[in-house]
């Protein structure tokens, strides 16, 4: 300790060892130094923060946001209120992979900003060493500082979740159109996880940091900022393989033709598009500001010859940076407008889901009419139309004329010729549509709001032939309520052995064997409360081995999932945006310390503070409208697969998928200029001369 205030002495007595800034930092700390006495690390600490609260207090904010977002799951997690809200079940599968997804971006965002905040650091802790401090003792200030910056990121996330967790279970319960009685009960899992999750991340940071400190000569620590990087081998292989990844996985994404194929394609296509995006950064870049500087017309011009030497002098670590940029605001894109496209359409899915108000499937026994017709009166319901009929059903490929058993490799399927179909009598039939069809053996009527003309001369079903009689498409068996059923055909039968004879040729469940079975819908009106009353009293009475639902209990268990998923969407968005922020502004704010002499040598041999913003303007530019760009053509190219996706949830109102997408794009663009304003007025303090 006494050799750290010898050297503070020494050093400011002699001015021209340091530059200007250090011999400052010297001559501050001389004053202070002196009354540090047994708390040096803490008051060193301390002071250390406050020198750099710019790069510190938004870290501090950043982290307070992170950890109020993962203690906020947690809590919603072990809330035994949320088993209230409809669908609780699948809330919980939803906020246990928000839980896991959550520690792995709060781990990777904190490593990953730690590594910022060091090589700002790298200087100082040079200088440090120079004037006696040992490196032990540097990494007991660093270490101090985390605890403080860790433990107040922490204490302010739990607190931001202690304040702020009911309001957001009553935003919760809103979306989901859930009573507010259900209550937001805290428990102290939430606390105890946040500890441990952050606490693991503090000893990581902090123990790479110290191995920095350690591995690091003072020279290095004092001049590692001033070092250029090195020239990267391979630029253009590497270029043409991340152009060869992008275009196999923008290809698969728009060969995709259900949904089978998104889920089993997304995956390996997101990964494919992070490494050719990272490749397409690191080189591709590269031989681009390369070629421009070639471009004598180009480069041997003021502004553009400092932008793109700047640009080449430091591009792999903007790289880096910048593809991190890119894949986030993808990541956010994507969450947003598959979130809000599926709760904006859940009526649409409902429906979709429910053709008819009521369906009772697969009934054993089935409920009488009467006392459906009773319970309708009991609650004031209205029914407006009854049918019931016993059937065969199941699914079918059809192509042109010929019908063919579904392969059981689905995910190479058109899914197009795939046909659902309920085999049926004319005796049921006619009862049920009040006809009077009559059929001979081997014939069939077929009844579907689909263009089946290519039927006309015949159906082969797997090898039998059955001759078409008439095509129906006008039948109260077609009359849907909610929506039109497609890719549905209805074939009537001379009698209930053909139809099952039928079923058991063109038709293997896995689940079920294929019998005739008594089928009943329902459609029906009255007040919003009273058809849910009577929705479900009317299922209670179907017996187990049955399928009951119907348009109104549906809706309220859709709403706790939907709104569940919008809730954890947004949550998600709040994430990716403010990491893409913070990276956004410590790049600029590191990259402005370690230009700021360049341009303070330009602004000393004549360059105006016109032409120093216009070159800084310039670069920044090209660095942060490239991500932006980048990333609305990922999501361009993934529109098709996020469509495909959409529909495994019933989700057929592209138009309004589409809405969403141009929509939250427009949103996100719009607040990425906004930061990229707010980041380089920053950049341009900092550089100003």
């Amino acid at each position: 300790m006494e050799r750290f205030l010898v050297k503070y002495t020494e050093v400011t007595s002699q001015k021209t060892i340091f530059s200007k800034e250090s011999y400052q930092i010297c001559l501050y700390y001389q004053t202070e130094v002196l009354t540090l006495g047994k708390n040096l690390y803490r008051k060193l600490a301390l002071t250390n923060m406050k020198k750099n609260k710019d790069m510190v207090l938004p870290y501090l904010i950043a982290n307070t946001i992170i950890a109020g977002m993962y203690f906020l799951v947690v809590a919603m997690l072990n809330n035994k209120g949320l088993k209230d809200i409809p669908s609780s079940g699948s809330l919980v599968q939803c906020f246990q992979i928000s839980n896991f997804i959550i520690s792995i971006i709060a781990v990777i965002f904190m490593v990953y900003v730690n590594s910022f905040l060091i090589k700002k650091r790298l200087k100082e802790f040079g200088l440090y060493n120079i004037l006696g401090l040992e490196k032990k003792h540097i990494i007991y200030v660093m270490l101090t500082e985390n605890i403080i910056l860790f433990g107040a990121a922490i204490l302010s996330g739990m607190l931001f979740g202690i304040i702020f967790g009911k309001l957001m279970f009553l935003v919760l319960l809103k979306i989901c159109h859930t009573s507010a009685e259900t209550r937001f009960l805290l428990s102290i899992t939430p606390f105890i996880q946040t500890l441990k999750l952050f606490g693991i991340i503090f000893v990581f940071c902090s123990f790479i940091n110290s191995i920095t400190i350690l591995r690091n000569k003072t020279i290095d620590l004092l001049q590692r900022a001033k070092y250029g990087e090195k020239k990267m081998r391979g630029l253009i292989p590497l270029t043409i393989l991340g152009l060869a990844l992008l275009a196999i996985a923008y290809y698969k994404a728009n060969k995709i033709d259900n949904y089978v194929q998104a889920i089993e394609v997304f995956f390996p296509a997101v990964l494919m598009v992070m490494i050719a995006t990272y490749l397409l950064f690191m080189t591709g870049s590269i031989v681009l500001l390369n070629i421009l500087k070639k471009n004598k017309s180009f480069y041997y011009k003021s502004n553009n010859f400092i932008s793109t030497s700047s640009l080449i002098y430091r591009m792999k670590q903007n790289a880096v940076g910048l593809a991190n940029i890119c894949i986030l605001s993808t990541m956010a894109i994507v969450t947003a407008a598959g979130c809000m496209s599926l709760y904006l359409g859940q009526e649409t899915i409902i429906k979709q889901f429910n053709p008819f108000d009521m369906m009772l499937n697969k009934q054993a026994e089935p409920i009488q009419e009467a006392a459906i017709r009773d319970l309708a009166d009991q609650y004031q319901i209205e029914i407006e139309d009854y049918v019931e009929y016993e059937a065969t059903v199941g699914s079918f490929v059809l192509e042109d004329n010929k019908v063919q058993k579904i392969d059981q490799n689905i995910q190479n399927m058109d899914f197009s010729q795939l046909y659902d179909f309920v085999a049926i009598s004319e005796t049921e039939y006619n009862k049920a549509c009040n006809t009077n069809l009559s059929l001979e053996e081997n014939h069939v009527i077929l009844a579907s709001l689909d263009d089946l003309a290519k039927l006309r001369e015949g159906l082969d079903a797997v090898g039998k032939m059955y001759q078409v009689d008439d095509i129906i498409t006008e039948s109260p068996l077609l009359k849907c309520k909610n929506s039109n059923r497609t890719n549905f055909i209805y074939l009537i039968f001379s009698n209930d052995e053909e139809a099952l004879a039928f079923t058991n040729q063109v038709y293997e469940s896995r689940y079920d064997t294929n019998e005739i079975k008594s089928y009943q819908y329902i459609n029906y009106q009255g007040e919003e409360n009273d058809k849910l009353l009577f929705a479900t009293f009317v299922t209670k009475l179907s017996d187990a081995n049955s399928t009951a639902s119907s348009v109104d209990t549906f809706r309220v268990k859709a709403y706790g999932m939907y709104g569940g998923l919008l809730f954890i969407g947004i949550l998600f968005i709040i994430i990716f945006l403010t990491i893409t922020i913070l990276i956004i502004y410590f790049k600029q704010v590191t990259e402005g310390f370690d230009d700021r002499e360049r341009f303070v040598i330009l602004q000393k041999v004549g360059m105006d503070e016109k032409m120093v913003k216009q070159v800084i303007n310039r670069q920044i530019i090209i660095v942060f409208f490239i991500p932006l760009i980048m990333a609305l053509i990922h999501l361009l190219a993934a529109s098709n697969i996020i469509k495909a996706l959409l529909t495994a949830f019933y989700m057929v109102d592209m138009e309004l998928v589409l809405k969403c997408i141009a929509g939250t794009s427009a949103l996100f663009a719009v607040t990425y200029v906004v930061v990229y304003k707010m980041t380089a007025k920053v950049y341009l303090r900092i550089v100003k001369f």
